[in-house]
């Protein structure tokens, strides 16, 4: 299952975006821009990024709360010095009949992106096996080959999907799959079938 979402931006440096429900923030209020969003067993601060709506697996979603400046005041000085076009409120929504929401067919393609080099939108599937959360995003072989180049790719994907670990997946001649990422979640996808994965297009640019 999918939802529409917005992005959180945390006033943390090194920590990735996360998102919460549209329907959430409506449920906030227009005017809030500080949150909180349950991380784990943490609720953690960030702001509100209300400029796109976009579409992403529900696993992806995080609880949110109202917060203020005076709860975070590191929330308070990037908002007023790295978003201030965003103070407004305004939100800038993607319509539902677009292509960033696209469903997939049974035999998924190869995304247009190679090396460190993404296009705007990617293939995935948002999994979630044995307790574990995690998102398979089609890629090149000649990426998924190249260790070094899929550790990188890796790392710049991550974060458009709220820090969830990434597996890449690309297939061979005859079809089947080859996975570089986590090694314990290649072992818990071997044998799953990759036309039966939740594939969508997902905004990463």
């Amino acid at each position: 299952m999918s939802a529409w979402a917005y992005r959180c931006h945390p006033c943390v440096e090194g920590e990735a975006d996360w998102f919460v429900s549209q329907l959430d923030v409506e449920r906030l209020g227009p005017d809030v821009q500080i949150v909180r969003l349950r991380v784990g067993r943490d609720w953690k601060c960030a702001l509100l990024d209300r400029t796109q709506a976009v579409v992403v697996d529900n696993q992806l979603l995080r609880d949110v709360i109202v917060s203020d400046e005076a709860d975070c005041p590191e929330c308070a000085e990037m908002l007023a010095t790295a978003m201030p076009a965003r103070s407004t409120g305004a939100t800038e929504s993607v319509s539902p009949g677009d292509s960033t929401s696209d469903s997939l067919d049974a035999q998924p393609s190869s995304p247009d992106f190679a090396s460190r080099q993404h296009a705007s939108r990617v293939q995935a599937a948002a999994i979630s096996l044995q307790e574990h959360r995690f998102v398979v995003v089609l890629s090149q072989m000649t990426l998924v080959a190249n260790p070094g180049e899929a550790d990188m790719a890796i790392e710049d994907l991550q974060p458009y999907f709220g820090g969830v670990p990434v597996v890449l997946m690309a297939q061979e001649d005859d079809g089947s799959p080859r996975y570089h990422g986590n090694s314990q979640l290649v072992s818990l996808l071997a044998g799953i079938p990759i036309d039966k994965m939740p594939w969508k297009h997902y905004a990463v640019g």
